[in-house]
């Protein structure tokens, strides 16, 4: 090869070199200062993040302080199945998350052979601990995501009243359904930009809101009290071989419910494998109409207000008894009986009289 040769062909590198590195410099300095507004926007669109601010439900608490539910704080376990491949040890991962996760192994080596995903789900609600050991391995492409659980400490005690709050966080019951408002709190909101790694970029947070924490809830309930409540019914089933049973303890001069018990019951904390039945409060969800029982309170209103006399007679007009426009009757019909009698019979007709002698006021007073 001749001298000659040797030069053109360093001078044809040297010009190849310069209109490469000549390429580069148009390029980025099209990229910094042109009109890139797509690009751009392309860019914005894969780096800025809208995060919601997770926020906890409020407790519930007796009327003493004691706890009946709370959130716990748990992590969603995820993986990055195509990180994973291209960064990481697909079979040591999928070994070492069935094993912490206490998950089938064929289901997570299915997860992690997705390979052109980018994410997959492999369990929820996992306990902190178990998560931190997860993290603390440092298993490239695996991903422990913020959450919290419902939990109810005293698991079947008061669960009727108490309701739970199900996978969404939604309350689905009693006092959780009732007050979910309250409970619930406000997510907050943060906008900001993140890094190739999907690390955020602090100095780029645009915007947060912070949540607002539920409010807790405190009941009149006494658990100390609703605890005999539920054994005596738990024993008044077994005596009596029934099917249900149902309690309610109520302070008289305030109107404060101190216990409520019904049952069958059900834990809280696996609500959804309890049968419909064993989740209706029958304290309040079977209605019975008054019916004649309540013709006692009239008769004692006025017997204490000396308006009548067990042996005193009343007209029970033959089983039908129009008042203001209005036919009012009897099953079977009676003329006339002593006050004593009509109570016996029932008579819907002599119980309404004796109430028109206590007036409007005083018989609702009296109830």
């Amino acid at each position: 090869m001749t001298e000659r040769s040797q030069r053109w062909r360093m001078m044809v590198v040297v010009a190849v070199l310069v209109l490469v590195w000549i390429g580069l410099a148009t390029r980025l300095t099209y990229l910094h200062v042109g009109d890139n507004e797509s690009l751009l926007a392309r860019i914005r669109s894969i780096r800025e993040i809208e995060q919601p601010i997770l926020v906890g439900r409020g407790r519930v608490l007796d009327r003493n302080g004691g706890l009946l539910a709370m959130d716990l704080a748990v992590k969603h376990v995820s993986v990055d199945p195509k990180f994973i491949h291209a960064n990481g040890y697909p079979r040591f991962t999928g070994f070492q998350l069935a094993r912490l996760l206490e998950l089938d192994p064929a289901m997570v080596f299915s997860r992690l052979e997705q390979k052109d995903s980018e994410y997959a789900t492999l369990k929820k609600f996992v306990p902190d601990e178990v998560a931190r050991q997860i993290q603390n391995m440092k298993m490239p492409g695996v991903i422990c995501d913020e959450a919290s659980a419902r939990h109810y400490p005293r698991r079947d005690l008061m669960s009727h009243v108490i309701g739970f709050s199900n996978a969404e966080g939604v309350g689905s019951g009693g006092i959780e359904q009732r007050l979910d408002r309250y409970l619930r709190g406000v997510p907050g909101l943060r906008v900001t930009e993140v890094d190739g790694q999907r690390r955020e970029v602090f100095i780029r947070r645009q915007m947060e809101i912070l949540p607002q924490q539920g409010a807790d809830v405190y009941l009149t309930l006494d658990q100390n009290l609703q605890y005999f409540v539920e054994k005596a019914l738990d024993s008044a089933m077994a005596t009596n071989n029934a099917r249900g049973a149902w309690a309610i303890v109520q302070r008289v001069k305030t109107g404060e419910i101190l216990a409520m018990a019904t049952r069958p019951t059900y834990d809280l904390n696996s609500y959804n494998e309890a049968a419909e039945q064993s989740r209706l409060n029958r304290a309040i969800g079977y209605v019975f109409e008054p019916g004649s029982v309540f013709k006692v309170a009239v008769y004692a209103a006025a017997l204490n207000e000396g308006l009548v006399r067990p042996d005193e007679m009343i007209d029970c007009e033959n089983g039908l008894w129009m008042h203001a426009g209005k036919p009012l009757r009897d099953f079977h019909p009676y003329g006339r009986l002593s006050a004593a009698d009509a109570l016996k019979k029932s008579s819907n007709i002599a119980a309404a009289k004796i109430a028109m002698r206590l007036g409007e006021d005083r018989l609702i007073r009296y109830l």
